[in-house]
């Protein structure tokens, strides 16, 4: 009997670091419903700053608003106006298309893997919720993944795949 508390504590113990490392890699910041939020990270000797811009718009107020808000009785959502991303204060280029569909994100993180930087950005609610995968490197933003996670909250099928390609003239 002695042995099973033993295991147990140790096997506790061992969980819950596993899981406080975890989180401290990459914690996740709350984004705001109207207004500005900023996310700084340090990765690979780099400063990477993401800022969102959003707006919070009514049914009845905004007439752009009806195009934004589900149809399924949301009297009021919060939407990605802008979103600047900056490496070392030099900025990053990212299409409109990267951020214009979003609406109620709730937080992001930055994290690097394997020679690129990845935005993780979460929002919706229920039928509504996705989690959007933004990579980038210090010139452009070249890809965007969409996962909606009503059915599939393991991410393993996106609902939307795109890349982009920063052409000089």
């Amino acid at each position: 009997m002695k042995y099973c508390k033993y295991i147990f504590i140790c096997f506790f113990l061992f969980w819950c670091l596993q899981v406080g490392l975890c989180n401290c890699a990459y914690a996740q910041q709350s984004i705001a419903v109207s207004g500005k939020t900023t996310i700084s990270q340090s990765l690979r000797k780099n400063i990477i700053n993401v800022t969102f811009q959003t707006v919070k718009i009514n049914r009845g107020h905004n007439i752009a608003a009806l195009d934004y808000l589900p149809p399924d009785g949301f009297d009021a959502c919060s939407i990605v106006v802008k979103l600047d991303i900056s490496i070392n204060g030099k900025k990053v280029f990212v299409p409109w298309s990267v951020f214009g569909d979003l609406i109620d994100p709730h937080g992001a993180y930055i994290e690097y893997k394997k020679g690129t930087y990845i935005l993780s950005i979460g929002g919706g609610d229920a039928s509504e919720a996705y989690h959007v995968k933004v990579y980038f490197n210090k010139r452009t933003v070249f890809r965007r993944i969409v996962y909606d996670l009503e059915f599939d909250d393991s991410m393993k099928l996106p609902v939307e795949d795109d890349h982009y390609w920063l052409r000089e003239m």
